[in-house]
């Protein structure tokens, strides 16, 4: 199903009749995904949650429902995102090749990936937007500009397939989270806080959460940057597009290090004192660590790390004042 071709082939063919070949899912399926999920958002899924879940949709508050509805589709978009990419991956070695990973690739598995997530994400960050004028938990300016890269890392791929096996790699770490976090949100929804099946999923989420993106797609951004000084492109016009979805990738990177530090490490300290007891750290932390950790990851902690600044400050500027009055005399 791949035609064979060299890095920058694909770009060659820009304005040729083989574009047909791998562009094809850009002219039928982004129109088509992007219809479905907004026909599925504001009706298919009300109807059918109205319908099986009576009870528990009809006690959710508007935005609540509108969140329920969100994440039903997230999942779904998870669910075939994960698998072609990941097939993609599998069956297109110049994908995940040091030599190649930056350029274009003909992979119709991955460029349908990627049209079919641009028609998801074309609901999924005008829905953000206003779902973020509620304030948290419906929403936050960080989805918005986490949505955004997306859709910037996306039509530049789609446009000129720059950079392919950063795409692919990236897209299938970052929707991997996704497989453990959507379920996890959804039974909360559901049921409220507790129960086996969510501990369950939070406990796989923090695990794949750290390996995938934190670990993973730390090491995929190191390696960008030895592809770079390697990157020869046959036009000098390439390098915008590599450079933008790479630079989207960096920002999409550092967002997930964000949730993972203010978001993942909290709700994991708090799952584990209430499994194992407030103390449970004390056997297995050093105590400048733990100090360390309450300061920086806590909010009590970074409040009391502020004031003492403050105090400190204001006692340096009494001292000063104390001892230029001292030279008066």
């Amino acid at each position: 199903m791949r035609m064979a071709s060299t890095p920058d082939s694909a770009a060659a063919d820009l304005y040729g009749v083989a574009v047909w070949n791998v562009r094809w899912p850009l002219i039928l399926l982004y129109p088509l995904s992007a219809s479905f999920f907004w026909f599925a958002y504001l009706r298919l899924t009300e109807v059918i949650s109205t319908r099986y879940l009576p009870h528990r949709y009809g006690r959710m508050n508007e935005f609540n429902r509108k969140c329920f509805r969100q994440n039903v589709l997230s999942g779904l978009h998870t669910c075939m995102s994960t698998v072609l990419l990941f097939s993609a991956l599998l069956t297109d070695p110049t994908l995940h090749e040091a030599t190649s990973r930056l350029y274009p690739c003909d992979s119709w598995l991955l460029y349908s990936d990627i049209a079919i997530s641009l028609g998801y994400f074309s609901y999924a960050l005008p829905t953000s937007v206003v779902m973020a004028k509620a304030g948290f938990p419906y929403g936050s300016k960080l989805m918005i500009a986490h949505h955004a890269l997306v859709v910037g890392a996306q039509s530049t791929f789609l446009l000129t397939q720059y950079p392919s096996g950063y795409m692919a790699a990236s897209g299938f770490l970052f929707e991997l989270t996704n497989v453990f976090f959507v379920p996890h949100v959804l039974l909360l929804q559901l049921e409220g806080a507790g129960g086996a099946a969510q501990t369950c999923l939070g406990v796989m989420l923090v695990i794949v959460y750290t390996l995938a993106r934190c670990v993973a797609c730390t090491y995929l951004a190191a390696q960008s940057l030895g592809d770079l000084a390697r990157f020869a492109p046959a036009h000098a016009t390439a390098w915008l597009p590599a450079l933008i979805g790479l630079g989207c990738f960096y920002g999409l990177l550092g967002i997930s290090w964000w949730w993972y530090v203010t978001s993942i490490l909290p709700a994991l300290h708090t799952g584990l004192q209430g499994a194992l007891g407030e103390s449970y750290h004390h056997t297995c932390c050093p105590a400048p660590l733990r100090r360390w950790a309450w300061r920086h990851l806590s909010a009590e902690g970074r409040a009391q790390a502020a004031s003492a600044r403050q105090r400190f400050a204001a006692l340096k500027e009494l001292q000063a004042e104390m001892g230029s009055a001292g030279g008066d005399a």
